[in-house]
Order: C-alpha cells, then sequence, then structure tokens
C-alpha cells in the first residue's frame, strides 16, 4: 500500500500504522493467530497443538511473523509515498489483509480523534459553567463551535487518516518460498492533515469578525 505524507499529523500516522498494538488489535480482531501458526492449529477441535511445557502463539508472536516476513511500510522520501505491503501465499488472503488494514487504521485514528474532540468539548463545557466575564463565555463557546465543527468532519470521512489511490500484485522469492507481494497505494488524506489549521482558521476569522464589529 503506498500513502502520501503531509506535515501535520503524519510522523504520528506513520508511528501508528506499524505501532505493534495497533498490529496485534487487528490480528486478534481478525482472528489471524490460526491462520499465522496454522501448522500448530488443530482445526478440527479448535485448539493449539503445543509440546508439553510449551505456550500456545501469542499475539506478541504474531506481530514479530507479521513484522519481520508479512507486513512492510515504506516511505519513499522524495514523493512523501508511503508503501505498505503484504507478502502472503495467496493474492486473495494478501489484498485482504492489506485492504482490511487500511480500512482498520482509519477506524482506529477516527475514533481516537472523535474521543479527543469530546474530552475537549467536555473540558470546555466545564470551564463555562464556572465562568461568569462575557468575552471569556464567547470564547469559550467559539471554541466548542469549532470542536463540534471537527468532529463532524471527522465522523463524515471513513478515508480519515489514509486513502487509497492504487493497488499493486507482484510475485517475490523468500527463499525457497514464492509469495504474492499485494501493496496497496494510499496518500494522507486532507481531513486528517488539515481539520487542525481549518479549526485555526476558522476561530481566528471568528475573532476577526467580532474586532470589526
Amino acid at each position: 500500500t503506498g500513502i502520501s505524507g503531509g506535515d501535520v499529523n503524519e510522523g504520528r500516522y506513520l508511528q501508528m500504522l506499524q505501532s505493534s498494538s495497533v498490529v496485534e488489535r487487528f490480528i486478534k480482531e481478525n482472528n489471524l493467530l490460526v491462520v499465522l501458526f496454522a501448522s500448530s492449529w488443530d482445526e478440527n477441535n479448535k485448539t493449539w497443538i503445543v509440546d508439553e511445557g510449551e505456550t500456545p502463539p501469542s499475539l506478541r508472536d504474531g506481530y514479530e511473523l507479521f513484522k519481520s516476513s508479512i507486513f512492510t511500510v515504506a516511505k519513499d522520501r522524495t514523493t512523501g509515498v508511503i508503501d505498505l505491503s503484504i507478502a502472503w501465499n495467496d493474492l486473495e488472503t494478501a489484498s485482504k489483509w492489506a485492504t482490511d488494514y487500511v480500512k482498520f487504521i482509519n477506524d482506529f485514528l477516527r475514533v481516537e480523534e472523535t474521543q479527543k474532540i469530546d474530552n475537549s468539548i467536555a473540558y470546555l463545557e466545564a470551564e463555562l459553567e464556572i465562568t461568569s466575564a462575557i468575552r471569556r463565555q464567547e470564547t469559550i463557546y467559539a471554541l466548542i463551535e469549532n470542536e463540534m465543527y471537527k468532529k463532524v468532519s471527522v465522523k463524515a470521512d471513513p478515508e480519515f487518516a489514509f486513502t487509497v489511490v492504487d493497488q499493486l500484485a507482484s510475485i517475490i522469492n523468500q527463499g525457497f518460498l514464492r509469495k504474492i507481494l499485494f501493496s496497496i497505494i494510499v496518500v494522507l488524506s486532507g481531513i486528517g492533515l488539515g481539520i487542525i489549521s481549518a479549526y485555526a482558521l476558522y476561530f481566528v476569522k471568528g475573532i476577526k469578525h467580532k474586532k470589526n464589529h
């Protein structure tokens, strides 16, 4: 998958894209451990096959395997495009995991941003309760209005952080194995990067409008 970058949140989004906690959550929610460690899974009895004294594969084991030989993220410093790729035995699975992961990280970041906005609104409303100065109340109302504007913008866009623009598939050799490498080309979405600057511009315009009146 390829993703192109911006300035404001690009570094954090790129980190989250590769975060162990995010990858582990993706593996857990999609029940991928039994696929990643299929040779140790008894499908008929729905149980792990492990020797005495050993433990079944953990989410950390899944993450380590995912990062070492399946999942790669690389950024082109010239174009700013980030390439997210999945290497697997068949094209259908590789394409599904790559596509699902982009959707997953978008949903994850959108929920995270919405929670931050809700916390900010709650704080501002609490401040409003203990503020009697008219000018300060007007400022807080403007801030709350802008937080609501941000929340609507965040929730309205399913591709909050990353937008898919292209998909590629190729065959690679890993030792004696031949695998399908599926890459999704995506760009960093304007809503994720631009929301802070849009919010700031909106607020500054509001202040200027009040001064002119």
